[in-house]
């Protein structure tokens, strides 16, 4: 609920405070950013929480206690790619698919948050697999704050 609230708030502000066509700017960068947010963001979380729980219902420390590192490479390296299509698609979509040339500094701005959600859901996602879901939460309001 606080998510939503957050993003309420600064939906409206934004807007007053850019303007239309700032607003049209960032509508641009977003309709990129999320498709690319949501692949990055696909079943690796879920599928390292479900590790996690499995594990630790049967009291595997050495197998929950490997999984700490291997993730941790694999969500870096998913959020790098990720940042990096951003960053190359940035110019050809706000050019030839949006027809929107000035959207690519927006594009570029928001970019990092891909690579910064890959590595906020590794921790994320272990944590869910002990059932612990304040930092899902408190993580979750982060980055509605950024």
């Amino acid at each position: 609920m606080i998510v939503k609230v957050i993003g309420a708030v600064y939906k409206i502000s934004l807007t007053a405070y850019i303007g239309a066509t700032g607003r049209g700017y960032f509508s641009v960068a977003y309709n990129l950013c999320m498709p690319i947010h949501a692949v990055t963001m696909g079943a690796m979380p879920i599928a390292l929480s479900k590790l996690v729980s499995t594990y630790n219902a049967k009291g595997d420390l050495l197998k929950i206690k490997a999984l700490k590192k291997l993730p941790a490479d694999c969500f870096f390296a998913i959020g790098i790619a990720g940042l990096a299509v951003m960053l190359i698609a940035a110019k050809p979509y706000s050019q030839l698919i949006s027809s929107s040339p000035k959207s690519i500094y927006t594009i570029l701005a928001l970019a990092p948050s891909v690579f910064f959600s890959c590595l906020s859901a590794c921790k994320r996602s272990f944590a869910e697999g002990y059932l612990d879901m304040k930092p899902t939460a408190i993580s979750q309001v982060i980055e509605a704050l950024f």
